[in-house]
C-alpha cells in the first residue's frame, strides 16, 4: 500500500512539475450510435494532386472504429492531413482520440 501512495505521489509530482499540453474533447458526439451490439465503423481516404502556377498535394484520412458490448462502448477516432505546395511542407497534423464510454 505504501509503494502504491508513493507511486502516485510521484506521477502528480511529475505531471505538475513538467509542463503539458492537453485538450478536452468530448467523445460521445464521436460515436456511432446503433442498436446492435459488436463492431462498427468507418474509415475516409483522400488524395488532391494538382497543377497550376504552384503545384500541389493534399493527402488526408479519417478513421473511426467503435466496439459496441450490452454495458461499454469502446472509441477510437483518427485522422491525419498533409499538404504541400511548391515542394514545400505547408501543413501536417494528426489527431487521435480513444475512450471508454
Amino acid at each position: 500500500m505504501i509503494l502504491k501512495t508513493s507511486l502516485i505521489s510521484v506521477l502528480i509530482f511529475l505531471l505538475l512539475f513538467f509542463r503539458s499540453n492537453a485538450q478536452i474533447v468530448n467523445i460521445e458526439c464521436e460515436r456511432i450510435k446503433t442498436d446492435t451490439t459488436g463492431w462498427s465503423g468507418d474509415t475516409k481516404l483522400g488524395v488532391n494532386l494538382f497543377k497550376d502556377v504552384n503545384s500541389g498535394f493534399t493527402f488526408f484520412n479519417e478513421s473511426h472504429l467503435q466496439y459496441k458490448t450490452p454495458r461499454n462502448l469502446y472509441l477510437l477516432k483518427a485522422a491525419g492531413y498533409f499538404t504541400e505546395y511548391n515542394s514545400k511542407q505547408i501543413s501536417n497534423a494528426a489527431f487521435c482520440i480513444s475512450g471508454i464510454i
